[in-house]
């Protein structure tokens, strides 16, 4: 008797053992900031300023000291799965592809520049060229030295047009339903349907996977694990598109005809669960059509924003801004601030070939609560947007202004105060229409971190700042202001803080962020 309740206490243990051995990284990355790399394009610009091959396996660390200078929190790589061959010869002979290449690089050669979209994806396993699974794990441990995570992608919507699956489950795809006259701008030659977001999009490289099919929702799952076994957290591609009404409104007619049913549950809903069960992963989805909503309530840490900030900030609209994060404080840490990524144009083309405004845009979302995500060319000012089918870019010079301003502003979004739980983050309303402001507050680090920004074209603009986080000051004494950006220390009187507030004059497009 005694034996068995020692072999029973024993076996409790160890799964207690084993659950608490994964740890969960949801509040361990809420407000990480992130670096993206393109895999292949940065290690084709490694191999060519060392001189020699490099993969995932020989990194130097300078370039992780890059990464940890900028205290980024996560390196987001790009397309280190392994591709496929149909889709990048495709893309090689599409028009538009190859007079991008012409026009966005010099001296395109499309056997080699054209390498294909990460996204066709023929299995999540690393690609052998850029070191294969082992290569990466020496750098996830590297970037682990350094206090860095690593971050993939997982790709839930689609495959290779060659992939394996589609030749050993062709039900697990979409396919053009017998009898039908199966049109080649959204069927492939063998009847398996394009990938598409169900918008009038085809993908015509990619094969589309069929979300009613029990059989897909097995191989589905077991890539997530695969992506998720090799990171720290995943950026899933598409997020919105397998829901369950999407994905009905998107392919009802080929569905009904192959006499699908819809399914009881959502896929992410027990997906993510299992992923999380196993690994603790931090996931976060790419959205569009205002899904936030549902796809936080089926599991996703955070979910891109933008359709509400980058869209106004790109629109130079400073009072949907304000509006915008005024009333939505609870999801603030549930949504990525970005001013650019791999599908969006660069910052010098979203914000009217005006660094400046892209600056202020740029104090604006990497000093709210939540992810902050930054792409590889951001901060030197790169003007030319690397396609995700292409190995390089023209590279203009390094924006020695934008790259210098982006070196002080690590030091605001690493400050320990702006890293905290949304709760100590407040929005302050303002009388003048073109200013934004909101204060983080630390009963930990002692210290407060001001906001302050004229997102307008106009000068001279002025805004009285009346702070609730008060510093316990007797009468009379004197509160000390650091200027995080420039350094510059103001003294105000705290009486004249109390009785009429913070006065913050502000050129056009500029903001200060204080330290008090």
């Amino acid at each position: 008797m005694f034996k068995r309740i020692l072999f029973v206490t024993l076996l409790i243990f160890c799964i207690t053992l084993g659950q608490m051995e994964v740890v969960s990284n949801s509040y361990k990355y809420q407000n990480a900031a992130i670096f993206e790399q393109s895999a292949a394009p940065w290690l084709y610009a490694l191999s060519q300023k060392y001189g020699t091959k490099i993969t995932f396996a020989n990194i130097p660390d300078a370039e992780i000291n890059f990464i940890v200078d900028f205290k980024f929190d996560l390196l987001y790589l790009l397309g280190v799965w392994q591709k496929g061959e149909i889709g990048p010869n495709l893309d090689r002979n599409n028009p538009d592809i190859l007079e991008d290449c012409h026009k966005l690089m010099d001296n395109c050669n499309p056997k080699v520049d054209i390498i294909g979209s990460p996204f066709s994806i023929v299995e999540f396993v690393v690609a052998e060229e850029f070191g294969g699974n082992e290569g990466l794990a020496v750098l996830r441990q590297q970037l682990k030295r350094h206090g860095v995570g690593l971050m993939l992608d997982y790709v839930p919507n689609h495959t290779a047009l060659d992939s394996p699956n589609v030749e050993a489950c062709p039900e697990c795809y979409i396919r053009c339903p017998e009898g039908w006259d199966c049109d080649p701008e959204v069927y492939y030659k063998n009847g398996i349907a394009f990938g598409s977001s169900g918008k009038g999009d085809h993908w015509r490289d990619v094969a589309q996977l069929n979300y009613w099919e029990p059989k897909t929702m097995h191989y589905s799952i077991n890539n997530m694990l695969a992506a998720a076994s090799m990171c720290d957290a995943l950026r899933v591609d598409m997020a919105m598109v397998v829901m369950n009404d999407n994905f009905e409104n998107s392919w009802k007619p080929q569905l009904d005809a192959w006499g699908y049913s819809r399914p009881t549950q959502e896929f992410w809903s027990y997906a993510i669960k299992q992923v999380k069960a196993k690994f603790g992963t931090y996931i976060i989805g790419e959205q569009y059509w205002h899904s936030e909503g549902p796809l936080q309530n089926l599991g996703f840490d955070a979910l891109y924003d933008k359709e509400n900030l980058l869209d106004d900030l790109k629109s130079l609209n400073v009072r949907s801004v304000s509006s915008y994060v005024g009333w939505r404080k609870r999801w603030m840490v549930h949504m990525v601030k970005f001013l650019g990524n791999h599908d969006e144009p660069t910052i010098w083309e979203e914000f009217h070939h005006n660094f400046q405004i892209s600056k202020a845009a740029g104090m604006i979302a990497f000093t709210l609560p939540g992810p902050r995500f930054f792409w590889a060319g951001q901060m030197t000012g790169q003007k030319t947007r690397l396609k995700v089918q292409f190995l390089r870019r023209h590279l203009n010079p390094v924006d020695s202004d934008l790259f210098g301003f982006y070196q002080r502003l690590a030091n605001v979004y690493a400050h320990p105060t702006l890293n905290q739980d949304p709760e100590y983050w407040t929005w302050i309303p303002t009388s003048n229409n073109n200013v934004v402001a909101w204060v983080w507050s630390s009963k930990v680090t002692k210290k407060n971190v001001l906001v302050v920004v004229n997102y307008s074209g106009n000068d001279n603009q002025w805004e009285s700042i009346k702070l609730d986080y008060k510093p316990d000051h007797a009468g009379g004494a004197a509160v000390e202001f650091k200027e995080l950006i420039s350094g510059t220390t103001y003294s105000r009187n705290i009486d004249d803080l109390r009785s009429t507030g913070l006065h913050v004059g502000l050129s056009k497009w500029t903001g200060q962020i204080f330290e008090f």
